[in-house]
């Protein structure tokens, strides 16, 4: 069994060191090919298994990479469900890829400001269509995310001061009318 491994070791070794280019030059299916092929020759040799979990870790790399990569672009292109898609895959090529958090954090934070953008803007267009009930459920719901929100206040506000005095201005309407 010795004297064939050792008939076999420049081979084995040539294989390896195939393997390691193509490792280099990032050809995985290539340096897979020719780990294999080191790898039937003997499997035990020095090298087979360290060279095999090289190539592991570098193809969780790129995977990982590729999932960053994927979730980054579609946060780019408001595609939240892709990107948290996208962060969470990361997440399970790498369970501490802090990358992958931030990606996460992103985004929830760009829903959000999307989100109240819109909110925003459909509580601007209530207004000045004088649909004031609509405006003021937009600017409630907008606080109700966030409740610091300079712009849903001073809404909320002037909604309210509008619909109160569309309310006194009916009763006095309505006092007028019945009156002889």
């Amino acid at each position: 069994r010795g004297l064939r491994r050792a008939e076999l070791r420049p081979a084995v070794l040539a294989a390896l060191a195939r393997a390691e280019i193509a490792l280099t030059n990032e050809d995985w299916s290539e340096a897979d090919s020719y780990l294999e092929q080191a790898r039937s020759l003997d499997g035990d040799a020095p090298g087979v298994a360290t060279l095999s979990q090289t190539l592991s870790r570098e193809r969780r790399r790129q995977a990982l990479e590729a999932a960053l990569g994927e979730g980054y672009d579609a946060l780019r292109r408001q595609d939240y469900a892709g990107a948290e898609s996208a962060f969470k895959n990361a997440l399970t090529l790498d369970g501490g890829a802090a990358a992958a958090e931030e990606g996460l954090a992103l985004v929830a934070t760009q829903r959000l400001e999307a989100r109240l953008a819109a909110l925003r803007d459909q509580a601007e267009a209530a207004r000045r269509a004088g649909a004031f009930s609509d405006a003021l459920a937009h600017y409630e719901e907008a606080l109700a995310l966030d409740g610091t929100l300079a712009f849903a206040q001073a809404g909320r506000q002037a909604m309210t001061d509008r619909l109160a005095l569309a309310g006194a201005l009916e009763e006095a309407e309505r006092t007028l009318g019945q009156d002889p």
